[in-house]
């Protein structure tokens, strides 16, 4: 017997179960209810459910065969896979503003233009001394001087062996020589920027750029919890930042069940959108002095 005749054979097999299942169903549902009836409802009931489970896993696997099978073949269910991420992935509009909606391709181009342009330009920012002056000094004489001596080649080979498997004894001395301060570092400090379907710009930075940056970025590291609060979830080793999505929820939750005087209370949510390009880099200089950072 082929596989062929065996699957539709099983499959006719599985159809009469099904439908004398739910002929027998029908019967004790008309018929006097006794103790007797209803365990053999429950237990038709469970089968029944477990038949339908069965199918269901059948053809999430049969899907996910067809979509490993055939989807780099020039066939049918190629195309109608590309034509809907194709339909998917196509903004028809967007929003200018409440209500109204902008539908015509150059001037949506227009509006990511300029969305971008305000992004990541500069803008004036008012005093902040009133808010650095509630931080306090953390960083001593003896963790600037860590950090400002003189780059190491194991260091540099950390930050490769972390990035790539790239073990080239001349990109190492590259790197060292940027580090230090001994070649200008102008020539490969050049991204690419591309935009993808989702309005999400990403830099292709040089490998040999991500190394440099890399090897200053984990002495860095190594002070970061000198002037990070402990109850800031976020940038230092050991912390997850999803801890405090819990402790926010039990916060909320305490505040639903609060009763009387107890009750009185508020919330406060900041939403900072694309915060890290709005930062300035004027303050991100007046505070690092601020937390006792030399200036050299």
């Amino acid at each position: 017997m082929s596989l062929n005749c065996w699957a539709k054979k099983e499959k006719k097999l599985k159809e009469r179960q099904k439908s004398e299942l739910n002929e027998r169903l029908f019967e004790l549902g008309a018929s006097e209810i006794s103790e007797a009836t209803l365990e053999e409802i429950t237990d038709i009931k469970l089968e029944l459910n477990f038949e339908v489970d069965k199918e269901e896993i059948f053809w999430e696997q049969r899907a996910r065969t067809n979509w490993l099978r055939m989807r780099d073949k020039n066939t049918t269910f190629f195309h109608r896979s590309a034509s809907y991420c194709k339909k998917k992935n196509m903004v028809k509009g967007l929003e200018d503003g409440p209500e109204n909606l902008v539908i015509d391709i150059d001037e949506m181009s227009k509006m990511a233009a300029n969305y971008f342009k305000d992004l990541f330009s500069s803008k004036e920012i008012s005093d902040c001394d009133r808010l650095l002056a509630s931080f306090s000094p953390c960083i001593t004489e003896e963790l600037n001087r860590d950090l400002m001596a003189e780059f190491k080649a194991e260091e540099v080979a950390m930050a490769i062996k972390s990035i790539a498997p790239l073990k080239a004894s001349e990109v190492t001395k590259y790197c060292l020589d940027v580090l230090n301060s001994w070649r200008n570092m102008e020539e490969i400090n050049k991204t690419s920027i591309a935009f993808i379907p989702k309005f999400r710009s990403i830099s292709l930075c040089n490998v040999i750029y991500k190394i440099i940056a890399k090897v200053p970025v984990n002495r860095f590291c190594q002070v970061l919890n000198y002037c990070i609060e402990d109850n800031q979830g976020a940038f230092i080793s050991g912390r997850q930042i999803t801890n405090y999505i819990f402790v926010a929820y039990e916060i909320l939750h305490s505040f639903k069940k609060r009763r009387g005087l107890l009750k009185k209370g508020f919330a406060l949510k900041l939403d900072m959108s694309k915060v890290y390009d709005r930062i300035e880099w004027s303050y991100l200089e007046k505070m690092l002095h601020r937390l006792g950072f030399c200036e050299d």
